[in-house]
C-alpha cells in the first residue's frame, strides 16, 4: 500500500520560510491547522461578525482539506 504524504500551503508568504502548512495528509489521516478569518487580500474578513468569521474559517479548512 503506497503511503501519501502531502503538504497544503497556506498562500502566506512566510509559510516556506517557518514550515507552516495549512493542512498536512499522511496515508489516510488529513490534519488542518492555523485556520484564521483572513481574505485573499490578507484583510480580516467579517469584523465584529463572529458568524461570518466562522463561514470563512470553515471554507479556508474545506479548500485544504480538497487540496489534500
Amino acid at each position: 500500500m503506497e503511503r501519501i504524504h502531502r503538504t497544503v500551503g497556506s498562500g502566506s508568504p512566510l509559510g516556506p520560510q517557518i514550515g507552516f502548512s495549512r493542512a498536512v495528509r499522511k496515508g489516510a489521516h488529513v490534519v488542518v491547522v492555523g485556520t484564521a478569518p483572513i481574505g485573499d487580500d490578507g484583510t480580516t474578513v467579517g469584523k465584529g461578525d463572529v458568524h461570518a468569521q466562522t463561514v470563512r474559517c470553515l471554507d479556508i479548512a474545506e479548500a485544504a482539506l480538497e487540496a489534500a
